[in-house]
């Protein structure tokens, strides 16, 4: 599935880029936007493979945009539309990481060979990282991964690897993925999201220390315990202690 996003301040501009683009280079979806600012959301919620914007824009220009678009995906690919034929724009353009840089007034050829190209290098890329057609179109796989591994904590041979092969994901591609959309690395994300699945536990049964950490997918109960300690600052034992006498002193 190919998605576009069209960020251009003008409905009539917008409407007509849709008209133009070409129906048998396979785009699925193509969503619009009004502003960089409006954009950049859409980026986010959307998670669009090709964006199509104007360069002179209110609140956030194209320029900017693309600066912002590119730190949040790297992999985007950016055709810049343009009434300015001066090198100065193309080449602040080119230099930001934009694909292509298009002059108005829009000719059709032009524009769908430049996305003809656009969806070239997203085919390319998908087949390096190894990524499958058979991904769900309607949300961002990071969103998709981190629900899986909520729901799956409970199994022992959940990793990285497991979960990448779920969701036909080269391990590699998706290591960085989820450490550049996450924040942090997969294996720190599963152990905090274990740890706070055994604090409910804590909070909620009388469960033995070792039956906690097999329900949260962990058969050494020492290494979990240790995990616990460097995580929460404090033992299981102790942490139990605390509970213990936060209820009696609500009794």
């Amino acid at each position: 599935m190919i998605k576009v996003l069209v960020i251009d301040d003008e409905e009539k501009t917008r409407g007509l880029i849709k008209l133009l683009i070409n129906k048998e280079l396979g785009i699925n979806m193509i969503c619009e936007a009004t502003n960089g600012e409006e954009g950049i959301a859409v980026i986010k919620q959307k998670y669009p493979d090709i964006v199509i914007t104007d360069i002179k824009m209110p609140i956030v220009d194209g320029l900017e945009l693309t600066q912002k678009a590119l730190a949040y995906n790297p992999d985007l690919i950016i055709i810049m539309i343009s009434a300015y034929e001066e090198f100065e724009y193309a080449q602040r353009a080119i230099k930001l990481g934009v694909s292509d840089y298009l002059l108005k007034p829009i000719r059709k050829n032009e524009l769908n060979e430049a996305l003809k190209k656009a969806i070239m290098r997203v085919k390319e890329r998908r087949l390096k990282y190894g990524i499958s057609e058979k991904e769900s179109a309607s949300r961002p796989v990071i969103q998709q991964v981190l629900e899986y591994v909520r729901e799956h904590l409970s199994d022992q041979d959940l990793s990285l690897s497991t979960v990448a092969a779920h969701f036909f994901l080269n391990s590699s591609y998706l290591s960085r993925l989820f450490k550049r959309e996450v924040g942090e690395p997969f294996i720190e994300y599963l152990t905090k999201a274990r740890i706070e699945r055994a604090i409910w536990y804590l909070e909620n049964t009388d469960k033995k220390a070792y039956e906690i950490a097999e329900l949260v997918g962990v058969v050494d109960a020492t290494y979990f315990s240790k995990c616990f300690k460097k995580n929460r600052g404090m033992s299981i034992h102790d942490y139990k202690k605390v509970i213990k006498n936060y209820k009696d002193n609500l009794q």
